[in-house]
C-alpha cells in the first residue's frame, strides 16, 4: 500500500482495528455430545457443522466483540465430555473468567448431570466467584409436544428454569 498524502495515512489508521482491552477466558463443560463443539464453532465462526468428531482433551476459539466503543476478547474452550478426561477438564478451570455448563434438552441424563458439573466448578474454581451459565442446547431437536407427552424423553424449559432458579443462577 502506497500512501500519497497524510489524509490517507490518517484514514488507513482510524479504519485499523483496535486490539482488544481484555480478554474472557470462558471454558464450557457438559457431558460428552452435548453439542459444546457446536456451540464453541457457532459463536465463534458463525458456522454450524452437523458433523463433529468428540473432543479429545480441549480445543479453544477466540472472538473479539465490540460494546460500546471497546473492544474484548472471548476465548472458548471447549473441553471433552467423556469421564476418563475430567481430572484433564479441572486443570482448565485455573483463571477462568466464566462458565458455560451445556445439556442437551433431548438428553435428560444430561441435565441430570448439571448438578456434577456445577459440583466440579465449585470445586475447582474461586470459590463461588466465577460466573457459570447453564445452557439447554439441542432446542431445535425438540417436538414441542414432548414436554406434554413424552416428558421423560425431553428436559422442559420449565424444568431448566427452576433448576437455576434453585441453584441462584437465573432470577
Amino acid at each position: 500500500m502506497q500512501i500519497e498524502n497524510f489524509s490517507e495515512l490518517c484514514l488507513f489508521t482510524l479504519q485499523t482495528p483496535k486490539p482488544p482491552e481484555r480478554m474472557f477466558k470462558v471454558i464450557l463443560v457438559g457431558d460428552t455430545s452435548v453439542g459444546k463443539s457446536s456451540f464453541m464453532h457457532q459463536f465463534c465462526d458463525g458456522v454450524f457443522y452437523p458433523k463433529l468428531r468428540a473432543t479429545v482433551g480441549v480445543d479453544f476459539r477466540t472472538r473479539n466483540l465490540r460494546v460500546d466503543s471497546t473492544v474484548y476478547t472471548i476465548q472458548l474452550w471447549d473441553t471433552a465430555g467423556q469421564e476418563k478426561y475430567r481430572s484433564i477438564v479441572r486443570t482448565y478451570f485455573r483463571k477462568v473468567d466464566g462458565v458455560i455448563v451445556i445439556y442437551d434438552v433431548t438428553c435428560p441424563n444430561s441435565f441430570q448431570n448439571v448438578q456434577s458439573w456445577l459440583d466440579n466448578i465449585e470445586d475447582n474454581t474461586d470459590c463461588g466467584k466465577t460466573p457459570v451459565i447453564i445452557v439447554g442446547n439441542k432446542t431445535d431437536l425438540r417436538d414441542a409436544e414432548d414436554d406434554v407427552t413424552n416428558p421423560k424423553s425431553c428436559v422442559s424449559t420449565e424444568m431448566g428454569r427452576r433448576f437455576a432458579q434453585v441453584k441462584l443462577i437465573f432470577q
